[in-house]
């Protein structure tokens, strides 16, 4: 682990089991937005982070600099592994839940993962549209956990009387 943040990690709290996820990582850079309004901590890793190291490290950066309105972690793995890619979308997507509960509907809708393209499956012209607003930030965080993804909203017209089924039972 570079010196920079071994010494980063420990000012902000993080415990040592954690290190060994940054056996060969470094500080790319830490970029400073706006006189000390966002922070972005971007990292070079070896292998994408499970989602519980990623945020147990940006919760201790959120609490260590709590006089920045918004602190981003970036992460840049050598090696993807796309196996943990659903994982972490289903996490974005919780959280955007939280705020807004017109996304729960895709909660529990099985996505396609083909590499780095997640195929979404929309059954009517609202969910569609409202899939189509959700896209763009979907991919940024995606991008930030240190997938570079795709992702594709097929309208599918049938899966609506799927749905109307889900709903009767």
């Amino acid at each position: 682990m570079q010196e920079k943040l071994k010494k980063l990690f420990n000012e902000i709290g993080i415990e040592e089991e954690l290190f060994s996820y940054f056996n060969n990582a470094e500080v790319e850079k830490i970029v400073v937005y706006d006189q000390n309004k966002e922070l972005d901590f971007i990292i070079d890793t070896d292998q994408v982070l499970p989602i519980e190291v990623y945020n147990n490290i940006l919760y201790k950066l959120v609490s260590y600099f709590n006089s920045i309105e918004s602190i981003k972690l970036i992460i840049r793995p050598k090696n993807i592994d796309n196996n943990l890619l659903e994982s972490y979308y289903l996490n974005v997507l919780k959280n955007i839940c939280l705020d807004r509960a017109k996304y729960n509907i895709f909660l529990d809708r099985k996505i396609d993962i083909l590499g780095n393209n997640i195929n979404i499956k929309t059954y009517n012209k609202v969910e569609c549209t409202n899939m189509f607003s959700l896209k763009q930030e979907l991919i940024d965080k995606l991008n930030a956990f240190g997938f570079d993804v795709n992702i594709n909203i097929d309208l599918v017209l049938d899966g609506d009387l799927e749905l109307k089924n889900k709903i009767k039972s």
